[in-house]
Order: C-alpha cells, then structure tokens, then sequence
C-alpha cells in the first residue's frame, strides 16, 4: 500500500519538479511515512491493546523485548536522515532529534487513544535514539559528500 501511494504520489511529483533528486527524495519520505503510522497504528486491531508505561526501561529484559527495543530504534533511523535531508543543516541537528521526540510521542498518544498499542515511555526513548543515529548518518553522508 504505501508502496503504491508513493509510486502514485511520486509519478505527480516527477512532473511538476524540475530536479529529479529531490522528487526521488520526496517519493522516499512519503513511502516511508506510510509505512510508519502502518506499522505503528494501522497493523493492530482498535481495542487491542491498552496500557500506560511511564517506567524507563520497564521492556528491556526479555530478547522478545529486547527485539522490540531494537525495532524501535531501526524504525526511527530514516526519519533522522530524511529530516536532515529537509533541512540541510547541520546547526539543525537538535531540531531534528527533536522532531523525531515529538511524531514518537504522537504516535504513542494516538496508539493510546485508539488502543492501539501501549503509550511506553522506552519506546519513545529509543524512537528519539533512532532518529538521532539517522541525524548522525546524514551527516556523515552530506561530508563524504563534499
């Protein structure tokens, strides 16, 4: 599905920019949003599963748990790197983590709402963790760059 909507989205995009970087760009953050709030919101079944956890590495334990923990880490990665490739910016990097706290924190407090998932203090921890090894990746993409 979000495959499609980004092939679709990216098709309109290619026609109306002029520098074909950026629409490939464009094409990949809309896929990859998709896939986040699918991943995140839309795999689970309204109702299923409630719960607040405001205990700092209350989940770590367990390899299952430990698994998760790590998933939460991988799935935050490109949104730090896309995020730097918005801005472009170095002097941005604090606003990028930041920004990657906050869409983990609303899409905890929507799995709160919708039960959807449990609102865990971790995994916002390790989205924010994620989204900054991303900011870090971008930056070292944007030297070797230069």
């Amino acid at each position: 599905m979000a495959l499609a909507a980004g092939a679709f989205i990216g098709c309109f995009l290619l026609v109306f920019f002029r520098r074909k970087k950026r629409a490939v760009f464009c094409i990949l953050c809309i896929i990859y949003f998709i896939m986040l709030f699918i991943i995140t919101i839309f795999e689970r079944e309204p109702g299923s599963r409630t719960g607040i956890s405001l205990t700092l590495f209350e989940t770590m334990g367990s390899p299952r748990a430990n698994a998760y923990v790590i998933e939460n880490i991988i799935l935050f990665i490109p949104f730090g790197f896309f995020a730097m490739g918005i801005w472009k910016r170095k002097d941005r990097l604090p606003a990028c983590i930041f920004a990657g706290f906050c869409l983990s924190l609303a899409i905890e407090t929507i799995q709160l709402l919708t039960e959807r998932g449990h609102f865990q203090v971790d995994d916002i921890l390790m989205n924010t963790i994620g989204a900054g090894i991303g900011v870090l990746m971008a930056l070292i993409r944007f030297r070797c760059r230069r």
